[in-house]
């Protein structure tokens, strides 16, 4: 939570960008009410069709089958990802994003190994 006085330093620091398509699954008033009044800071919008290249979100994709997210991901969670990886690129920040994920490995709680031996 900001404290007062954090507000102008936190919009000094950082700019917060979304998508239209987020908004589009915002359905019921208050919370559409909250996005619009609400929140602490301002959020710029971009369209997805427009702003994120196809080239990022085929990145993305490919990298949610590769960890297994692939299936519980909603097309707009991808188009977000995807704008992050935009967002990179035009920092300059886009050493930072992972090129492959790390291997997957099977879940083993610690309290179970003997019987996985």
């Amino acid at each position: 939570m900001l404290k007062i006085g954090d507000q102008n330093e936190f919009d000094e620091k950082f700019d917060v960008f979304s998508l239209d398509e987020v908004l589009t699954e915002c359905r019921d008033k208050k919370t559409r009410e909250y996005i619009d009044n609400g929140l602490p800071f301002p959020v710029r919008y971009q369209s997805a069709r427009s702003y994120i290249e196809k080239e990022d979100m085929i990145h993305v994709e490919n990298f949610a089958k590769d960890t297994g997210d692939w299936k519980s991901l909603s097309l707009t969670d991808l188009q977000v990802i995807a704008l992050g990886v935009r967002l990179a690129k035009e920092k300059g920040e886009i050493d930072n994003i992972k090129k492959v994920p790390k291997p997957l490995k099977e879940f083993r709680p610690d309290n179970f190994n003997a019987v996985y031996e």
